[in-house]
């Protein structure tokens, strides 16, 4: 099929036209942004993200279990500084929550250390604990937070606050004595009961986080956060 060459030149003039004006604007925008490199300083955002830094804060009378109730007295510190006291760290707002590892631990000399002894001794003794249920309400120190500590049905205990910097939770743990008329086995002939305090902690900035992590953590049929 043929075209009329007129036709042809006038689509020429056409796509011509249409270059030209692409290429103008190509142009304009150009020097437009050479002048703002040029003349607009950069500006430098660090960015410094928030961390999470929980320390457990602790009064402990060492006392064989076996004379008597032994005071442990244990809450959590939303801490700005580390294990060393040293740093002034830029942490964040947190959940926290507390697992409580009951072990009976022995010296071993030919190891020079102690070592677990293969009984739990969890079911022998009792926690002494600052719970929703028993709390009087008043905080124990002026750095606390008020909220309460509260069982989960996942073994933990969550306090159900948010912890803000360089402030505390109330006391969870007050003190561990054995059982009315609990019988150690002979394998707890020698050796202590230790009980150890795990933590774990969530940044705070709406409860999605917390949720996710934590699987929406339960206690007496309430939801907790």
């Amino acid at each position: 099929m043929k075209i009329p060459v007129k036709r042809i030149l006038k689509n020429k003039k056409l796509f011509f036209s249409v270059g030209a004006a692409v290429f103008i604007t190509v142009l304009a925008l150009g020097g437009t942004f050479a002048f703002l490199t040029c003349r607009t300083p950069g500006v430098a955002n660090p960015f410094d993200p928030g961390i999470v830094n929980v320390v457990v804060e602790e009064h402990f009378e060492p006392k064989d279990i076996r004379e008597g109730e032994i005071v442990k007295q244990v809450r959590v510190k939303n801490s700005r500084t580390n294990s060393k006291g040293e740093g002034n760290l830029n942490i964040v707002p947190v959940y926290v929550r507390v697992q409580l590892a009951a072990t009976w631990m022995k010296e071993n000399p030919k190891e020079e250390k102690s070592v677990v002894v293969a009984f739990d001794p969890a079911p022998y003794i009792d926690y002494q604990l600052n719970l929703r249920s028993s709390s009087t309400g008043e905080l124990t120190q002026e750095n606390d937070v008020e909220g309460d500590w509260v069982p989960g049905d996942d073994g933990y205990y969550y306090f159900t606050a948010p912890v803000e910097p360089d402030q505390c939770t109330d006391y969870l743990l007050e003190g561990v004595k054995l059982k009315e008329n609990a019988v150690l086995p002979k394998l707890a002939e020698e050796g202590n009961l230790q009980v150890d305090v795990l933590v774990d902690a969530v940044q705070a900035h709406g409860t999605a986080a917390v949720n996710q992590a934590w699987d929406h953590p339960t206690s007496e049929g309430l939801q907790i956060y």
